[in-house]
This record gives structure tokens, sequence and C-alpha cells, in this order.
């Protein structure tokens, strides 16, 4: 794959790899298994990877599905909500969160598109339908971060 030459910069991008990885990696080890020639070797290493890919994946649908909500909008698009929205969203599709910030919601998009949305009125269009999402998601990813900071782990 060309794309592991120059990984991409933005979290958001590394993310939708991640997730069209994981059909690779899924293809890779269905292909081992049904192999004629007996390899249970390749098939165990493949299954391997498939666990991991998975893992990673469960870690990104607990703690950064907002990050993939946030991205699903142009640049364009989010231009309405102002300039600070969007250099506030531009460094949040750049930078991954640690567990503790996301947690304490120390994530400068949120609050600044928290206020955008509850400014506005309440049948505003597919943009306020869309932070709605956001919100919704992104309190879930605190809560969880929130609860597994309260069980005593750290990262």
């Amino acid at each position: 794959m060309r794309v592991w030459e120059t990984p991409p910069a933005r979290l958001a991008d590394a993310l939708r790899l991640l997730r069209r990885m994981e059909g690779c990696v899924r293809a890779l080890a269905d292909e081992a298994r049904e192999s004629a020639d007996g390899e249970a070797g390749a098939a165990y290493w493949a299954g391997q990877m498939q666990g991991q890919v998975s893992a990673w994946l469960g870690i990104t649908d607990r703690y950064l599905t907002w990050i993939e909500i946030l991205a699903e909008k142009t640049e364009e698009e989010v231009a309405q909500l102002g300039l600070d929205a969007l250099l506030a969203i531009r460094q949040a599709l750049h930078h991954a969160p640690s567990l503790l910030d996301l947690a304490n919601g120390h994530i400068g998009c949120i609050p600044i598109l928290q206020s955008i949305r509850e400014e506005a009125p309440s049948a505003a269009g597919p943009l306020f339908e869309w932070l709605d999402r956001l919100m919704q998601a992104f309190a879930k990813s605190k809560w969880l971060a929130g609860e597994m900071l309260g069980l005593g782990k750290r990262w």
C-alpha cells in the first residue's frame, strides 16, 4: 500500500486508514484460513493481525468517534460557523487528545461548537444536526474516558 509511505497528517485521516486496513486484514485472514496448502502459521499470524486491528478499532469507537464525525464536514462547510470554529476544528483533526484531556473535556473546538449550537435556533439545518451528533458522541467519549481513568488506568 502506497499510503504507508506517507502516513496521514490528520488524525481523522489516520482513523479512516485504520478502518480501511480492517477490511484488508480481514481478507488476508480469510484467505489464509481457506488456503488449501495447510499453512497453519500464516492463518495464525493473519488472525493475530486481525485481532490487533479490531482492538485498535475498539479504542477508536470508544474514544474517537467524535473526531470521525468532526471530519465529515469540509472546511468550506464549517467556515460558516466562523473563523474560531474553523481553526479549532483544524487543530482537533490533527492532534489526538490524551485520555485525561478527553475525560476533562479539554478539547478546544468543543466549547466553541457547543456555544454556537446553543445560540442557534432549534431548526437551523444540517450543520446543526451534525453538531448535535458531534456533541452526543463527544459526551459519550468523555464519559468513557472518565470511567477508564476512574478504574485507575493511566494512559
